[in-house]
C-alpha cells in the first residue's frame, strides 16, 4: 500500500519507509526507522528523528537531534536543536529550548527562551530569552529576561 510521503529535498525522507511523513528541505526526515505523521519544513529539519512521531518542526534546524521524541513543535531556527528523547515540548521561537535533551511538556514563546534547559520538565515561559538558565522543572517566567540569571 501507499505510505502517504511527500518529500522535497536533497536527502529528504531517505531513510524512510514509513507512513504520512512530510519533509521539505535538504536533508528533512533523513533517518527515519519507525517515525510516522511527522512534518518537517527547513534545511536539516528533524534530520536525525528515527522512531519519533507526531513532531512538527519548521525553521532551518528545528528538532535536529530528536531521535525517538513525540508530539513536538518547533517553530524557528535551531528550536529544540538538541532533542533527542523530550516528548510534549513547544518551542517558538529562534533557539528556543535548544538545549533540551529530554526534558517534556515544556512550552516557551520567544528567541532564546529556556535556552540552557537540558532535562527540566514543566516548565512554561514567555518572552525574548525568558527562563533562560532555568534547568530544573516546573518554572514559569513571564517577561523577557525574567529569571535570567537563575
Amino acid at each position: 500500500g501507499s505510505n502517504d510521503n511527500v518529500y522535497y529535498g536533497s536527502g529528504s525522507g531517505s531513510g524512510d519507509n514509513r507512513k504520512d511523513n512530510t519533509g521539505i528541505g535538504m536533508n528533512t526526515l533523513k533517518s527515519l526507522a519507525s517515525g510516522s505523521r511527522n512534518v518537517a519544513v527547513g534545511h536539516d529539519s528533524l534530520t536525525s528523528n528515527t522512531d519519533g512521531t507526531y513532531n512538527t518542526g519548521v525553521g532551518n534546524e528545528t528538532l535536529y537531534n530528536n531521535t525517538l521524541g513525540s508530539y513536538n513543535s518547533a517553530h524557528g531556527y535551531g528550536s529544540l536543536f538538541s532533542n533527542t528523547s523530550g516528548s510534549n515540548n513547544t518551542a517558538v521561537g529562534g533557539r528556543a529550548l535548544i538545549f533540551n535533551q529530554t526534558g517534556d511538556g515544556n512550552a516557551t514563546l520567544g528567541y532564546r527562551s529556556l535556552y540552557a534547559n537540558i532535562a527540566g520538565s514543566n516548565n512554561t515561559s514567555i518572552g525574548t530569552q525568558s527562563c533562560q538558565s532555568i534547568q530544573r522543572a516546573g518554572h514559569v517566567c513571564i517577561g523577557s529576561g525574567s529569571a535570567r540569571n537563575y
